[in-house]
């Protein structure tokens, strides 16, 4: 099976695996594509002061997470992966169609996460996020006084 995901994994966490995760056992002894949004393109979604870490440093953690899950597990041996930075949605897209996945994994956390770029020629499969954890709360706690 071919499968994408694709999102910023800025401040990676706890949820940014469970997405992963569930991403390799879907793709299991497939192909797996991993768009990460660049430095640029997640500064324009997320706003100023974003990404808190940058695209190499997002893409080596996500490689070092594939590799390991491989590593761990005889289910996963001959699953091949990709992991690509893009820029826009039309990039997004350009890439989507080049790789034209048999799946698309996409995490909750977007209210508009039904009308994804390639919603309309792939089928999505939404991960349920876990509770309390997002990128967002996380900043949001790192940045509240403390007593």
């Amino acid at each position: 099976m071919r499968v994408l995901v694709n999102g910023c994994f800025d401040c990676f966490h706890a949820g940014h695996i469970h997405i992963l995760k569930k991403a390799v056992k879907f793709a299991r002894n497939g192909e797996l594509l991993v768009l990460v949004n660049s430095d640029k393109s997640t500064r324009e979604l997320k706003g100023e002061g974003r990404p808190i870490d940058n695209e190499i440093y997002r893409t080596a953690i996500i490689a070092s997470l594939i590799e390991d899950r491989l590593k761990l597990s005889k289910n996963y041996l001959s699953l091949s992966y990709d992991i690509r930075v893009f820029d826009s949605e039309e990039d997004l897209w350009s890439l989507i169609c080049q790789f034209e996945p048999d799946l698309i994994v996409k995490g909750s956390d977007r209210p508009d996460v039904r009308e994804i770029v390639g919603h309309e020629h792939f089928p999505v499969v939404i991960v349920p996020r876990l509770p309390n954890i997002s990128t967002t709360q996380i900043l949001k706690e790192r940045d509240e006084p403390q007593d």
